[in-house]
């Protein structure tokens, strides 16, 4: 995993996850890498969102010196079953990556 990696190597990560339990356990498996981290919940498809994590960084580490955006989502599924499992997906997927 991209956290874990960053942390072995010294870094304090900071993790954005709309998902706040897959969040948690990312802060949990970085923690275990001895790293310090902190948990910030974001949606990537929200503008608002995509800017608190880089603002919240620098207020706690004093700058950011590396970004990782590597957020998508996959439904097992038809993905063209409505229109609105073809937003869900160009939300996160596209939107998400354009915004950041």
């Amino acid at each position: 995993m991209t956290a874990q990696a960053f942390a072995r190597e010294g870094a304090k990560v900071v993790v954005a996850d709309i998902d706040e339990d897959g969040g948690q356990a990312t802060m949990s498996l970085v923690s275990d890498e001895g790293a310090e981290a902190l948990f910030i919940r974001a949606d990537v498809g929200t503008e608002s969102d995509v800017a608190a994590p880089s603002e919240k960084t620098v207020d706690a580490y004093g700058r950011l010196d590396c970004a990782v955006n590597n957020a998508g989502v996959v439904r097992f599924n038809p993905l063209v079953q409505s229109a609105a499992g073809f937003d869900f997906h160009l939300h996160t997927n596209l939107r998400g990556v354009f915004i950041a």
